[in-house]
């Protein structure tokens, strides 16, 4: 199903929901932001398709927010180099940046080391549905 499809079976206010939603911290104040009452918007959250578009639009956000964060990334390690090396920084600071460092390394690597898993899952559910034909 296209987005567009599913967006147009939900109401205009339920699109506004879902907007007020992601960028309001509880959904009372969603549904005071869009001239609903709350109870209506957790009726909402009940439905199939407003959940599945809801989904869909807290994807979009954090896809979108990763890519930020993703542009900032050489920034973020010539700022760690730059306090590791100066030898004017506080040592607590430098302490505090090369933990910084290594906890981000363990788990990228954590993340690195359960994707190559799924994947290797995943290959072998596929050898496994070849062979059941």
């Amino acid at each position: 199903m296209q987005r567009n499809e599913a967006s147009e079976k939900l109401t205009t206010k339920q699109q506004a929901a879902i907007a007020a939603i992601l960028r309001c911290p509880t959904l009372a104040e969603a549904a005071k932001a869009i001239g609903v009452a709350r109870v209506t918007v957790s009726r909402w959250m009940t439905d199939s398709t407003f959940k599945r578009e809801l989904s869909k639009a807290e994807g979009d956000l954090i896809a979108s927010a990763t890519r930020r964060l993703a542009t900032l990334t050489e920034k973020a390690i010539r700022t760690l180099e730059q306090l590791l090396q100066d030898k004017d920084t506080p040592a607590p600071v430098r302490v505090r940046a090369a933990l910084g460092v290594l906890e981000s390394m363990v788990k990228l690597k954590s993340f690195q080391n359960l994707e190559e898993r799924v994947s290797d899952l995943e290959g072998s559910i596929t050898w496994l549905d070849k062979d059941e034909i």
